[in-house]
């Protein structure tokens, strides 16, 4: 398991752990590397019970798609695009965290819902975004 400190890489930003508190991330740049091969999605959030060091339930993912990349594919919105490609994304991200999956279109949440999510997560998003 990796501390806050060990964690501190480009493009992790964490925003509800305390010093010393202690998180499974051993998946990290696996993660990393699945997210910079798709620009279409911005970011990853890990929120819920795991993100918080609860070594119990399932881990839960949202994606943050970006409107312009789904545009630019062709796709009338980040919710087309995310049914396109969930079922290929879900089982790409089932394999690399190797734990049950619980994963979420970020964008398609209410604004109440995103910003639970942004006040529990620990994100992972492209080094060229800007923090968010």
């Amino acid at each position: 398991m990796a501390t806050r400190k060990q964690r501190d890489q480009p493009g992790f930003a964490d925003s509800s752990l305390e010093d010393g508190d202690v998180v499974d991330m051993s998946f990290y740049f696996d993660l990393l590397d699945w997210l910079q091969a798709r620009p279409m999605v911005k970011r990853v959030l890990f929120f819920g019970g795991r993100s918080q060091g609860r070594d119990y339930g399932d881990i839960d993912l949202a994606l943050e798609l970006d409107d312009q990349v789904c545009a630019a594919d062709g796709f009338d919105s980040a919710t087309a695009a995310w049914s396109q490609h969930r079922a290929g994304w879900a089982a790409d991200l089932q394999t690399i965290v190797n734990h049950p999956l619980d994963l979420h279109l970020f964008n398609g949440h209410s604004a109440q819902m995103q910003a639970a999510m942004l006040a529990a997560d620990l994100s992972i998003q492209h080094a060229c975004a800007p923090a968010g």
